[in-house]
């Protein structure tokens, strides 16, 4: 019990061992480094240190981690990642003999993937490096094909990135590989732990207890995802100088990391008791913030109206409700409205008030319209939409969102008139549609009609050749006895290429002088029914059998030449 439990401690101690790493940096490099926030989103990715000095960056912390880390900032830096897949050094030996003897299955994964690929025998490792997507896409590859060669060696369990951070954990990952004699560890890559051994049993094991921890993660934290428009609750949440944060994990003693790329807050403790309370805590800071921040939907047609010039009516209602009223740029026809409660809530009942009031002013025809046919009214550049606007005198509001459009404005003659437009467009390109459509339904029945013609006509010339003459058609077909064709006399005997020299002496076994040494050693240890020894076990690896594709087998013909057969 001592030992196993030194064992442990040895194990974890290795396992969550701090390192450090260095990238060195040119002059331009540090400048487009420091220009940017990328050291501080590594840093929280992977959960190391990171320290930039002046020719140089500084990366400590856990080794997985600071490896990853490094792969992220060179990305950032020279344009390529780098991934990695781990193997057990027996394993590791495996995939370099099986190489030696034939590369081409690395080679396949990289014309399929476009990354590179390397086995890096001191690290016991496979490099994959190019475009992040393809390294991906290459270690997917691989992995199938390290499952062929290592059934159920190779398991993984997909891990949500928000869970990166608990489930990276090295402490637990390294009891879990003394537990079961497994390695485990987190591929942020792929967003799955890989486990891995020799022994495929240790494996299972280890992915039975990886799922139960994973399973007590989920329930250790708590996920907030946000709208991309509401990315500005993150600030709030944060607060001036992340004193509204860290009073939240002071209090309820947790921990809180925001994701800004995925507009996404992740509580985590180390009690479902604790991480409940967090959630509540947050919850009340979104509610609260959601009532001092509210986004109202303009027509298009009334911002000008809305807006004012020179933003005069914005600044009228902001300064009379005292709010900030502000247009959200990605989206044009929306609004935010922040301030105290009570004034957002005054703000917006005057806002839609308004907003009633010009609707009643500019009564409008509205039609719904399939999001296919909004290209067709727009036109080229929105030309059209601007010459139907110009000749009704009219303005029309197109609503990608509902799918609707509005004429407003003009007298109701002008409306009626433009509205009549639009729909004249989208059923003249409707009936294109439906034009085209039949055209294509036409052609596929003229295609199958011919294929069908040439099949019967085919048949009948067949039969007619049959009638004429059956001895000759019986010779050029002849049947097998389950009734299917025979076509084994339409293919050479003898491979081509492949020469055999006459015995020396009748009886004499044939000498095989071409294909490799390895090809002839099998041939020989087939005809002569010898036991091999383990040397030559050794050398046919079940990756160099299944590569050959084929299988040889000896016999003798008439005159006196062994033929070898290839199926």
């Amino acid at each position: 019990d001592l030992v196993k439990q030194c064992r442990i401690r040895l194990v974890i101690t290795i396992a969550t061992a701090r390192v450090s790493d260095t990238i060195e940096l040119t002059p331009t490099q540090k400048g487009n480094i420091s220009s940017s926030d990328i050291i501080k989103r590594v840093a929280g990715i992977t959960s190391t240190s990171i320290a930039l000095n002046e020719d140089s960056i500084v990366i400590r912390g856990i080794s997985n981690d600071v490896r990853d880390a490094k792969s992220l900032l060179n990305e950032h830096l020279v344009g390529v990642y780098r991934g990695y897949l781990d193997l057990e050094a027996s394993q590791c030996k495996r995939v370099k003999n099986t190489l030696a003897k034939d590369s081409s299955h690395f080679a396949r994964i990289k014309l399929s993937t476009g990354a590179d690929i390397a086995l890096d025998a001191s690290e016991s490792c496979i490099v994959v490096t190019g475009k992040r997507a393809n390294v991906k896409k290459a270690k997917v590859a691989l992995m199938g094909f390290l499952d062929f060669m290592f059934p159920q060696q190779f398991q993984t369990v997909k891990v949500h990135k928000t869970l990166f951070k608990s489930m990276g954990d090295p402490a637990p990952l390294a009891d879990i590989s003394v537990k079961t004699g497994a390695s485990v560890s987190l591929d942020r890559d792929m967003t799955w732990v890989l486990v891995r051994s020799e022994d495929s049993d240790a494996t299972t094991k280890a992915v039975t207890l990886v799922e139960e921890r994973l399973a007590g993660c989920e329930k250790l934290n708590a996920v907030f995802r946000f709208e991309t428009f509401e990315s500005w609750i993150l600030p709030i949440i944060i607060g001036k100088g992340g004193s509204q944060i860290q009073q939240l994990q002071s209090e309820n003693e947790c921990s809180i990391d925001t994701y800004k790329d995925e507009v996404t807050v992740v509580v985590s403790a180390d009690s479902e008791e604790k991480v409940q309370a967090a959630k509540v805590a947050l919850e009340a800071i979104v509610e609260q913030a959601r009532k001092e921040c509210i986004f109202i939907e303009i027509p298009e047609s009334a911002i000008p109206a809305f807006v004012g010039k020179g933003g005069s009516h914005i600044k009228q209602m902001s300064d009379e409700y005292v709010v900030e009223i502000e247009r959200v740029k990605k989206h044009s026809n929306l609004f935010k409205v922040t301030g105290k409660e009570d004034a957002v809530a005054d703000a917006k009942t005057a806002i839609l008030s308004w907003l009633k009031t010009w609707e009643a002013n500019h009564t409008g025809l509205t039609i719904e319209v399939e999001e296919r046919f909004i290209p067709n009214v727009l036109g080229k550049g929105g030309e059209t939409i601007r010459s139907i606007q110009k000749e009704s005198c009219c303005k029309i509001d197109i609503d990608r969102n509902h799918l609707t459009i509005t004429v407003r404005e003009g007298d109701e003659a002008n409306r009626e008139a433009a509205m009549e437009k639009i729909k004249s467009i989208i059923d003249e390109e409707k009936a294109k549609a439906a034009e085209r459509a039949a055209a294509k339904a036409k052609l596929r029945e003229q295609e199958q009609a011919e294929i069908a013609a040439a099949k019967a006509q085919k048949a009948a010339e067949e039969a007619v050749a049959a009638a004429s003459n059956p001895e000759q058609m019986a010779k050029e077909a002849p049947a097998s006895d389950s009734g299917a064709k025979d076509r084994s006399k339409e293919f050479t005997s003898r491979p081509v290429g492949l020469t055999v020299n006459k015995p020396k002496a009748k009886g004499s076994n044939a000498v095989l002088e071409v294909g490799t040494k390895e090809g002839r050693e099998l041939y020989l240890m087939l005809i002569s029914g010898n036991e091999s020894n383990s040397e030559q076990d050794d050398r046919w690896e079940s990756s160099t059998v299944s590569s050959s594709a084929a299988m040889i087998s000896a016999c003798g013909s008439n005159d006196g030449e062994t033929v070898l057969h290839y199926r």
